[in-house]
């Protein structure tokens, strides 16, 4: 049945395309059309269906297939044909629509919609109301019948993601502390057992002073030590606050900042960093940021109710510790709130930060110190004045922050100050330094961090330390076999990468040659550095972990300066090799693929070649698309700002990088968001093309089995999170969901279709003419 209807969906669309796309939302569904796609959404299911099952007439018979059909009733006919829908899981309780009393609801609708409502399929207006005497769009009907699929996963062809990964989605949940579970989490758990494995043998090995090992053991040691650390509550920075609060102007409040920050190595008010020169790529300059943040510009935007009070008990229970009074503390934590929000909502939007325009503003130093109007010491931006000029990051976000740094904002900096300094310090100092954290993070996500004191000790050598961990992790977890290996993948991909560039048949010669070119030169760093440095060699730390971490960031604070006006190291890697995740950097033009993600289900030696090739395969090739992506696409072989196109080619690479949007652009995440195309732009170009590479070098196995291959990837992918994380996600994160990470990239080849049998009016169906290919 369901091939026979597909047909009629067929000429339907193309009879009626020309207004579609006009006014595709004000056309209603007519009953007859209803019951079509219903019928068609429910063949694979429900075999026995019929049509009388699910419309019913009037008394005389007439099923009245021409008129619009109210949303009440095309819901009704929709539950009819999928009679059974089981009770959510847990996981489905994350993603539907549940504890709705529609006002509007009839009375005979009640049995009807009840199992749709059961399943949390269908949502009505902020009101209460369904709109039951609303009339229905295809476009809400094509959505509830896929809502259906993917409650149901039991049908690969409507829904690959979640049927391959139903048994595992069905029976997974979330502990008090997970804010989200999969493939990543189950890895970087793996990893975090190996690194601490790696820290428990120095911290009980017997070692010579003024080794790596010496300096992992007495830092975990004094980390360890929670009764000192509580004895000594606030002590350690009990100077530096009384300082602030004793400050009688801005000029001297931030004269002692600037001491604090040299002093600890935190970064100062105006947010100074170095790093590579986005524009030449060639040397190391100064970026000014702005202000730090607690929240995202979108919460402010929002006005988000819950959000604005976690923010408000975090700052004020903080500053309560830091010796205020609760009084004082509620009303510098409003000042704060009301600052931060000023400055969000004058900052980029997420997406921009992809826009080197946007990003990159030049200001020479009486320039920038011009800006500052005689109200910030300049001895606070000095020690970043060696390469004589500053680039802000967000111009916005920085001349908002320069607009605070009034007099009459003192006590409002200085609670600023004050806030990031106790925050920032929190995990070196007394256990109840960490509450306020902790109940923010509650009050967010709905996750509660546990206060476990080895592993407390552990994750802080993990960050102060990684330096001192990465040779012993490599020798014990990742061979020299798994690197060598890994890196003819690399290489096999990339070779790959450069036939598609010259097959692209779109492409000049002169922007093919410079694409040629760009990946000859793309730096390639896999599973762990050449040599090993011991960079605190003559570091020593005693049983003060206060001091022992500020000796370890203010040597990194001194590093970030004397970079300044240096050439680019390109044999620095930007990740730690126990890093599970892999980078490409346009900067530097290099790809890194760290030893910690060289582990199953992404790489195993005892896998099948698909399988690999599923998981690291794809992960590298997304990486080598990167370079090649609407934001990679902007940088040369050298890693500077610098186009390599004709003005014709770039059109054309625009208007396909345009349809990659549109792919992706409102597609439902959940029942409570929607994915942003154009947030996300830059990494489904990546994942199109990793998938590709990863296609063309199966071609070279010896009769490879194309449903291990797409099985092995929906499953790498797999993640549940938290209702509260995935609305945050949407908005905040780069990267689709992972059920987009695979349907959306499955359903652009034809290996997928050939091996799955997937048809026209199968939900994973994309006409060939809407499938995308970039690279």
């Amino acid at each position: 049945m369901k091939k026979r209807l597909s047909l009629l969906c067929l000429v339907f669309i193309i009879i009626s395309s020309n207004c579609y796309g006009v006014a595709a939302e004000s056309e209603f569904a007519t009953r007859g059309k209803v019951l079509e796609m219903i019928l068609t959404a429910a063949d694979a299911y429900n075999e026995e269906i019929e049509a009388s099952d699910i419309m019913k007439g009037d008394g005389d018979g007439n099923l009245r297939k021409n008129d619009p059909v109210r949303r009440v009733e095309a819901m009704a006919m929709l539950s009819r044909a999928f009679p059974n829908l089981p009770a959510p899981t847990e996981y489905q309780l994350t993603i539907g629509n549940f504890g709705n009393e529609f006002t509007d609801l009839p009375d005979w609708a009640v049995s009807d919609l009840a199992n749709l409502r059961q399943a949390g399929i269908i949502a009505g207006y902020p009101d209460g109301r369904l709109g039951v005497d609303d009339n229905v769009t295809e476009e809400q009907m094509e959505l509830l019948i896929r809502r259906i699929w993917a409650y149901l996963g039991s049908n690969l062809k409507d829904n690959f993601y979640m049927t391959q990964n139903k048994q595992w989605l069905d029976t997974t949940t979330l502990s008090a502390a997970d804010l989200s579970v999969g493939t990543f989490y189950d890895v970087s758990q793996v990893t975090s057992q190996q690194l601490e494995t790696v820290i428990m043998e120095m911290v009980e090995g017997d070692w010579k002073e003024d080794t790596k090992e010496q300096r992992v053991k007495d830092f975990y040691t004094a980390a360890a030590d929670v009764n000192a650390r509580n004895g000594q509550g606030i002590k350690p920075i009990q100077v530096p606050l009384q300082r602030i609060d004793e400050a009688k102007s801005l000029s001297e409040l931030l004269y002692v900042h600037a001491y604090i920050c040299e002093a600890t190595g935190n970064i100062n008010i105006l947010g100074m960093f170095s790093d590579v020169d986005i524009k030449s790529g060639a040397s190391y300059v100064a970026y000014v940021s702005g202000m730090s943040g607690i929240l995202e510009k979108a919460y402010f935007e929002t006005e988000d109710p819950t959000a604005k009070e976690a923010y408000l008990n975090l700052v004020s229970d903080t500053l309560e510790l830091g010796g205020e009074s609760a009084k004082d503390a509620d009303a510098h934590a409003a000042m704060m709130y009301e600052m931060e929000r000023e400055i969000a909502l004058a900052s980029l939007d997420l997406k921009d930060y992809y826009d080197f325009e946007k990003t990159y503003a030049r200001y020479e130093f009486r320039e920038f110190a011009n800006l500052l109007d005689g109200n910030v010491p300049w001895f606070l931006i000095t020690p970043w004045d060696k390469g004589g000029f500053f680039v802000l990051t967000d111009e916005g976000r920085v001349l908002k922050t320069i607009e605070f740094l009034k007099e009459e904002n003192l006590e409002t900096i200085k609670s600023y100050l004050k806030f990031w300094l106790l925050q920032d310090s929190a995990s070196l100092l007394s256990q109840d330094m960490q509450q306020p954290y902790i109940d923010f993070v509650k009050a967010m996500y709905d996750v509660e961090i546990p206060l476990d004191p080895k592993g407390n000790a552990v994750s802080l050598v993990q960050t102060y330390l990684p330096e001192c961990l990465e040779e012993d992790y490599a020798k014990r977890f990742c061979s020299p076999e798994i690197k060598e290996k890994a890196t003819a993948l690399v290489n096999q991909l990339k070779d790959d990468f450069k036939i598609r560039l010259e097959r692209a048949d779109w492409l000049s010669v002169t922007t093919r040659n410079n694409a040629i070119e760009k990946l000859d030169h793309m730096i390639v760093n896999v599973a762990y550095p050449k040599e090993f440095y011991d960079i605190f060699e003559g570091v020593t730390f005693d049983g003060d972990l206060f001091a022992n971490a500020t000796v370890i960031k203010s040597f990194y604070a001194y590093v970030s300066q004397e970079m300044i006006g240096e050439k680019t190291d390109h044999t620095l890697w930007p990740m730690y090799c126990y890093t599970v995740n892999a980078a490409y950097m346009p900067n530097y033009n290099s790809i890194t693929i760290p030893a910690g993600i060289l582990q199953a289900p992404f790489y195993d030696e005892d896998a099948k070649e698909e399988e690999n090739l599923a998981g690291i395969g794809v992960v590298i090739g997304h990486e080598i698309t990167h370079a090649f992506d609407s934001s990679g696409a902007d940088y040369d072989k050298n890693g500077a700002y610098h186009s390599w196109w004709t003005e014709q080619d770039r059109t054309v690479f625009e208007e396909k990088c345009k349809k990659v949007e549109l792919l992706y652009d409102g597609v439902e995440i959940s029942n409570h968001a929607k994915c942003d195309g154009e947030l996300t732009l830059s990494e489904n170009i990546a994942d199109l093309g990793g998938m590709a590479s990863a296609l063309d070098v199966m071609k070279t196995l010896d009769a490879p089995d194309y449903q291990l291959f797409f099985t092995h990837y929906a499953t790498v992918w797999r993640q549940y999170s938290r209702q509260n994380y995935v609305n945050y996600l949407a908005e905040n994160d780069v990267h689709s969901p992972e059920f987009l990470r695979v349907n959306h990239v499955v359903k652009n080849f034809g290996e997928f279709y050939d091996a799955f049998d997937i048809q026209p009016g199968d939900g994973m169906y994309l006409p060939p003419e809407e499938r995308i290919t970039i690279w």
